[in-house]
């Protein structure tokens, strides 16, 4: 894979008594063969989400999951991976989790099958509701609707690691959805990449400047007269689901009663792109606004796959095939499965991928290597270029603030701060017992937390690094 990570290796000592290594793998084999052959469980929980609060649609901020725990959950005390399922657009809070038809009950039957044909590793399944009033938001961060990427990555997967057994690490943890929810999974994984490790995307959107999109779903929108949501309700549904994408990507909150910026308007009697808040959709597409911000992050993705069918007629495999060449021109590798179904999911395709691209072996948190009298802990770097007069004012928050932070935190070693005036720029340097402890602090969102305390000082979004580093003679 093209990415950058920093691993242990652990060695297999040979010098084991080899009957007890018979008389283990029995007992495993003992232990999973009949919970195999059982059903894994459907539970149901809710989630406060603070991130989705006071949202300009009223969309309530506490929200249903459904989960999907493997048959031996009940009978041990193992810990699993944990796959996070996007749904597509058309769903009211709570209402695709529900439904007879939703992702769940059409995911369920596949994991069970595939478990018994071993096809497939055990694996938590949590399916996330990511509906609103406009059928969805595309699990954007708006001002408009409220941020359902902090609702997801942090909300709803710091709860669900509290509550379940979960392997709570990246490399245990994958995404994947269909239709607005392949958006939605590809989009997170490339933003969030250092939660999640892996993502298949099945039958997304990925660029708003594919040939006929803006003819099929944009321009119609010009001509959408609806002052009110009674009005909205009667309207096509292709303008519904683009309204949906522009709530995410072009709010703002002074436009009643959308509270959206339209991205096209009649001239002359003909439908005209926006210039400037084309850009916006643009920024917020994966090809053109994603991508480019992701080869900037040195945390990469262990594993991304996505599907498409070659007869959808929502969205044209011209999306896919188009991601496919960006990735191929950037060197990032991928795998693209092109079929000749239409606008479907089709789970067995991202159980199969995500059960060989997670890891199923706990992280031992905290453990330090000795190797000939070294001790290996792990730095993050955050670089950052400072706006003009904001040295001395990061210095203070650093000192005030995110030092006594950092200093709660589970293997926090040190923290320093090293300035240039001259050239403006600023990099942070945090020392932790274990890349494990590090990864924790992110997705916790402490990490996150302590970078928006400086973000009015950064000209630009900062940038983070992971190196480890070998301390000889540690005193």
């Amino acid at each position: 894979m093209f990415s950058q990570k920093t691993s242990n290796i652990s060695i297999f000592d040979a010098k084991r008594n080899l009957i007890s290594i018979i008389a283990f793998l029995l007992i495993a084999l003992m232990v999973q063969i009949p919970a195999f052959a059982q059903e894994g469980t459907r539970e149901s929980g809710e989630v406060t989400s603070p991130a989705l609060k006071d949202n300009l649609y009223g969309d309530p901020e506490t929200r249903v999951f459904e989960i999907y725990l493997p048959p031996s959950y009940k009978t041990s005390d193992k810990r699993y991976p944990v796959i996070y399922v996007l749904h597509g657009h058309g769903a009211k809070p709570r209402k695709e989790l529900v439904s007879p038809g939703g992702m769940f009950n059409h995911i369920k039957p596949a994991m069970d099958s595939m478990l018994r044909d071993g096809k497939i590793k055990e694996m938590i399944a949590v399916f996330a509701d990511g509906g609103n009033k406009l059928g969805g938001n595309f699990y954007l961060n708006s001002e408009t609707t409220g941020d359902y990427e902090t609702y997801i990555t942090k909300d709803l997967v710091n709860y669900i690691d509290a509550n379940y057994r979960t392997i709570a690490e990246r490399n245990s943890r994958g995404i994947t959805g269909g239709s607005m929810g392949g958006y939605g999974a590809m989009h997170l994984a490339l933003k969030y990449p250092e939660i999640f490790g892996a993502v298949v995307a099945q039958g997304g959107f990925y660029s708003v400047e594919i040939d006929g999109f803006r003819e099929s779903w944009i321009f119609p929108l010009a001509s959408v007269n609806a002052t009110n949501w009674s009005e909205l309700e009667g309207s096509f549904w292709k303008n519904r689901t683009a309204l949906a994408y522009i709530s995410g990507a072009c709010p703002n909150p002074n436009k009643p009663p959308f509270f959206l910026d339209m991205p096209c308007e009649m001239v002359d009697g003909k439908a005209q792109i926006v210039p400037e808040v084309w850009q916006r959709m643009k920024d917020y597409d994966i090809i053109h606004g994603h991508l480019p911000r992701y080869v900037k992050n040195p945390v990469k993705l262990n594993a991304i796959m996505f599907v498409h069918g070659v007869t959808d007629d929502v969205l044209s495999v011209s999306q896919a095939r188009s991601l496919d060449q960006a990735l191929t021109e950037l060197g990032i590798e991928h795998v693209y499965d092109e079929h000749n179904g239409g606008h479907e999911f089709i789970p067995e395709k991202s159980l199969q991928f995500l059960s060989e691209h997670l890891s199923d072996r706990p992280v031992e948190t905290g453990k330090k290597s000795t190797e000939q009298g070294g001790v290996t802990m792990f730095a993050r770097f955050t670089i950052a270029q400072v706006k003009s007069g904001k040295m001395d004012e990061l210095a203070k928050i650093y000192e005030e603030s995110i030092v006594p932070a950092a200093k709660a935190q589970k293997g926090y070693q040190g923290a320093y701060l090293l300035t240039n005036p001259e050239t403006g720029k600023a990099i942070s340097i945090t020392v932790w017992d274990s890349e494990a402890d590090a990864i924790a602090n992110e997705q916790s969102g402490y990490y996150q937390e302590q970078v928006a305390k400086a973000k009015d000082c950064f000209a630009a979004p900062p940038i983070r690094e992971g190196y480890e580093i070998t301390v000889a003679d540690a005193k």
